[in-house]
């Protein structure tokens, strides 16, 4: 069998019942330029069919049905059209002989030559588009395999990379730390640890945004999250003294929450290094409490605030709120767009109110598990 019924260099051919060829019928069917071949009983169906291009048979519900479905196994139905014209109108089409076709139509000339010229042309439309959507479906999952290529590769070299960085920048720090101690020229010694803390930020950045990758939701409870979000951020030589500042006000009790620990324990400390870093020596607030059915956490800073119309900016990679923050406040900017990534992970949003030299407040808000409602 061909792939495509019409070709035009192919006449389209049709497989006629034997009981159809009145005159009318054939001419109507001739001038169309259709290819005939005769179907009677003593007809071979499966040699028909299978030895012959044909775009459709046309056959009368006087044709035994046991000989066509004899034939079935050959048919390929994207291919073929199955008419069916009763020439008695006053017999009953058997259902199963309904069910078999594609088409009833009278045995009238030129509603037949009309009818066959629309179904042949939809039949072909629809190929045309049955054909397109396995094309698509090809792309679609051969993109499908780029993309997934594409992630694990770079899964793969943000977890190395941060792997490999991590060990070396640890003898670093202690060096320097060593160094410091011995009465090393302070100068060289200031150079060394600002250098090595904006180094281990950028590890810290890259190690975060390997676990992005990674989201596990569970059962978790909040009030363990800001602990070791605290105690991570105690960790890092830049913040071990300003986490005193933080004042944490979590509610006792507070049910669970389904979230990626680690993930939720990276906003955290995201949240909680920003308003250190913008909040200057004010006291920084973290607060956590059952809100409806949720729990409302925000992270509130005393420091220089955002202006209006930047505060949908700072949650873009590598925004600074000015020119000059970057000298002033140091990092690169990710902090707050990991915050969002991690949040979006588990289809929340984080919000900021604040006012220019009186401080920002970063929130948001998360469903909490009702145990009652577990059985």
């Amino acid at each position: 069998m061909v792939t495509t019924p019409f070709n035009t260099q192919q006449p389209i051919t049709l497989a006629v019942d034997q009981a159809l060829f009145t005159d009318d019928i054939t001419n109507e069917l001739t001038r169309a330029d259709y290819h005939l071949l005769t179907i009677d009983l003593d007809a071979d169906m499966a040699q028909l069919v299978s030895s012959n291009h044909i775009d459709a048979i046309i056959t009368s519900s006087s044709f035994p049905l046991d000989r066509l479905m004899d034939a079935s196994e050959f048919f390929n139905r994207d291919q073929l059209l199955l008419l069916i014209v009763p020439n008695d109108i006053d017999n009953p089409i058997a259902s199963d002989l309904l069910d078999f076709v594609d088409a009833v139509l009278p045995a009238n000339a030129m509603y037949l030559g009309h009818q066959l010229r629309t179904l042949l042309r939809l039949r072909k439309e629809n190929l045309e588009l049955q054909r397109s959507v396995v094309e698509l479906s090809n792309e679609i999952s051969a993109q499908k395999r780029k993309t997934t290529e594409v992630e694990v590769l770079k899964n793969a070299i943000v977890r190395n990379v941060s792997h490999e960085l991590r060990t070396p920048l640890l003898q670093v720090k202690s060096a320097v730390s060593l160094i410091a101690e011995d009465g090393a020229d302070e100068k060289l010694i200031s150079y060394a640890k600002n250098a090595t803390a904006k180094l281990e930020s950028h590890v810290q950045n890259i190690t975060m945004l390997g676990h992005s990758l990674n989201i596990k939701l569970q059962m978790i409870m909040m009030g363990d999250v800001v602990e070791a979000a605290k105690r991570n951020l105690a960790r890092i030589w830049t913040r071990k003294d300003d986490t005193e500042r933080i004042r944490f006000n979590v509610e006792k009790n507070l049910p669970p929450i389904r979230a990626d620990k680690q993930g939720l324990g990276i906003v955290m400390q995201l949240l909680m290094d920003n308003a250190l870093k913008f909040g200057d020596s004010e006291p920084v607030d973290v607060s956590v409490r059952k809100k409806g059915n949720v729990l409302h956490v925000a992270v509130r800073d005393y420091g220089i605030g955002i202006c209006e119309d930047k505060r949908s900016d700072i949650f873009e990679a590598f925004f600074q709120i000015d020119s000059s923050s970057t000298r002033r406040y140091g990092g690169a900017g990710v902090g707050l767009a990991l915050v969002k990534l991690l949040l979006d992970y588990h289809h929340t949003k984080i919000h900021v109110d604040s006012e220019l030299g009186k401080g920002s407040t970063f929130w948001f808000e998360i469903p909490y598990v009702n145990l009652e409602d577990i059985t």
